[in-house]
């Protein structure tokens, strides 16, 4: 975790803390620590959603062998790991470009995740 990470879970445990002090009820500390552990986690998902919508707007505007020799590139094995072909996956060129397309934003976001 990135210090800026760090200090954006600090700060949002703060202010949660803060929002709930006005409260009518005073919550309990581990009820005012689930509300931030659960803020906290929307805020990731919420990162991850924006960079899957930034990726598949970059694959959108590929070619159709674009994306198959991306894809290719992908899902090949490399030193640091391999990737197993289920037994559903399918030639990448008999995929329809919905499918494909959706395929390569996969590979590519879980990349991308793998890098950070």
């Amino acid at each position: 975790m990135s210090n800026q990470d760090s200090d954006r879970e600090t700060f949002t445990r703060v202010m949660v803390a803060l929002a709930a002090s006005d409260a009518d009820t005073m919550p309990t500390t581990s009820e005012i620590d689930q509300m931030a552990d659960e803020l906290i986690e929307w805020g990731h998902r919420l990162k991850l959603e924006f960079q899957r919508a930034t990726i598949s707007d970059r694959i959108a505007m590929m070619l159709r062998a674009e994306m198959e020799l991306q894809l290719a590139m992908r899902l090949a094995p490399t030193s640091c790991c391999t990737q197993r072909g289920a037994a559903n996956d399918a030639d990448p060129a008999v995929l329809s470009d919905d499918d494909l397309r959706e395929r390569l934003v996969d590979a590519e976001t879980f990349v991308e995740r793998m890098a950070a």
